[in-house]
């Protein structure tokens, strides 16, 4: 009877361990390779969303100005094994991920635009300090 319990207890601590892994996916990938072909004081808000898709925001400040914003991660799944499966797996976090940020005049074309890609940084940090 102990064996039985004992064995039941240990099935169901096995699959509740199973059942907290989590994907960390966020966004939506995004054309970075056209990201080269944007032109600062020529390239349209319709013409962006042309090249690189539809960004995650969009958001109008009083000055006129457009701010596209784009973000992607392709996310990692992490489970209460992660760590003894993969021990390289902090280093593995934020690869791939990358944003863009673009910034539209009042006029509506490209006044500034900054990429970034695989750093993870933030990302590395925040599982860092849950050690």
């Amino acid at each position: 009877m102990k064996k039985n319990i004992l064995l039941l207890v240990s099935g169901l601590f096995i699959l509740a361990l199973i059942g907290c892994a989590t994907s960390t996916k966020m966004g939506n990938d995004f054309n970075s390779a056209n990201v080269n072909n944007l032109e600062v004081g020529k390239t349209t808000e319709q013409e962006v969303i042309q090249l690189i898709g539809n960004p995650i925001s969009r958001t109008r400040s009083a000055d006129g100005t457009v701010t596209l914003q784009y973000m992607y991660s392709p996310g990692q799944t992490i489970h209460a094994f992660t760590s003894i499966t993969n021990p390289n797996f902090l280093q593995e976090v934020g690869k791939g991920d990358k944003s863009l940020t673009i910034i539209l005049g009042p006029d509506g074309k490209v006044k500034n635009f900054t990429e970034s890609m695989g750093s993870g940084a933030g990302t590395k940090q925040l599982l860092e300090s849950l050690k």
